[in-house]
């Protein structure tokens, strides 16, 4: 049977099924891509969380000077050694 193009109503299925499985095999790819991307983003923010949790725990041994300095263990700041408040309080809270 024929269409009014000419065209079998078979070649426009098969042309069809053709169309679709390219359209297929191109959105898998592009899942593919994105889940990369995905995996990626998320080891990137995991790689920022540990590095910020470095961060903080350097920052734990710091404490706070009247002047608002960080004064890390060991400095020649007078307030250094006279402040009994860690610096992380601060950021707990």
């Amino acid at each position: 049977m024929r269409n009014q193009g000419g065209s079998s109503f078979g070649e426009e299925e098969q042309a069809l099924q053709q169309l679709l499985q390219e359209k297929s095999e191109e959105q898998a790819c592009l899942n593919a891509k994105a889940r990369r991307r995905q995996e990626e983003a998320e080891k990137r923010a995991e790689e920022c969380k540990v590095k910020l949790r470095e961060q903080v725990e350097v920052l734990k041994g710091a404490t706070r000077c009247p002047d608002h300095h960080l004064a890390w263990p060991g400095d020649n700041c007078s307030a250094s050694r006279s402040m009994e408040l860690p610096f992380h309080h601060s950021l707990e809270s």
